[in-house]
């Protein structure tokens, strides 16, 4: 999970034990962590395929050998 998932999830378990987020609140934080780290990766891909595609070798190659 990248870092700034993992920060959320434990301020939010941190919270949580405080009694300053509700458990509903505490599972929306969760959600977006996990959701927010499976999307990214794919989208930041296809949002940067354009600049590869448009004859940028230096991150056209960078996009080439992450994916």
């Amino acid at each position: 999970m990248i870092p700034r998932g993992e920060v959320g999830m434990v301020v939010a378990q941190i919270g949580l034990g405080f009694g300053i987020l509700s458990r509903s609140s505490y599972g929306v934080v969760v959600f977006m962590s996990v959701a927010t780290t499976i999307l990214a990766p794919p989208l930041i891909k296809i949002a940067y395929r354009t600049l590869a595609e448009e004859g940028d070798t230096e991150i056209g190659d960078e996009i080439l050998h992450v994916g």
